[in-house]
């Protein structure tokens, strides 16, 4: 089979959770490529623009694939506004590479909010009892801190209180939720997604 690598630019490091995400959907649309990801840490120079970070993942990691991570976190600031300011950094560099534009609304979060099995295994958890609230998928692109909500919910599903709740890692916690969440079809419904997804299909 072909290999191929990828590399991850994001606002983040915490939004390296989008890595189970885009291997999902990878493997969905290119069933007969196997891809390796990372999640970009310039350890030696600090980028500050988005063109210099692409310039600078071209040259530390010789990916196959760019993706590249901007939330669009609120409403003056629609996918449509972050996807420009994403083509214009790519225009200032002119990779060879194959450049995926990423832009959840309103944050990489929201993604996480559809698997009630993957929050409670996150949480150390899995056979607790207590009600979750989980949205609906139509709802998640209009909450406005998906990060808090999933923050409350992972602590809501680990059933601890006191010391015991203060000790749980709500940040680990939530990248476990991207690897324990095993199918992202539902976000499929999200313009986000789709919007995503049209990438992947004109490369198919």
């Amino acid at each position: 089979m072909e290999r191929k690598n990828y590399v991850l630019i994001s606002d983040g490091s915490s939004d390296r959770c989008l890595l189970p995400i885009i291997d999902y959907w990878l493997s969905k649309y290119f069933p007969e490529v196997i891809f390796q990801g990372e999640n970009a840490v310039f350890r030696t120079s600090q980028p500050k623009t988005l063109a210099d970070k692409i310039k600078e993942a071209i040259v530390q990691y010789e990916p196959d694939w760019i993706f590249v991570h901007r939330d669009a976190e609120k409403e003056n600031e629609p996918l449509q506004k972050r996807a420009k300011e994403i083509e214009e950094a790519v225009g200032k560099v002119q990779p060879v590479q194959t450049i995926v534009k990423i832009i959840p609304i309103r944050m990489t979060e929201a993604w996480l909010l559809i698997d009630e099995k993957a929050i409670r295994r996150a949480a150390g958890n899995p056979n607790g009892k207590v009600r979750l609230e989980i949205p609906k998928v139509s709802q998640l692109e209009q909450i406005a801190n998906p990060k808090e909500l999933l923050s409350q919910l992972l602590r809501q599903a680990s059933e601890l209180s006191g010391r015991s709740l203060a000790k749980l890692n709500v940040d680990k916690a939530r990248h476990l939720v991207a690897e324990h969440t095993q199918n992202y079809e539902l976000l499929s419904q999200l313009s986000a997604v789709k919007h995503f997804q049209r990438q992947l299909e004109a490369f198919q």
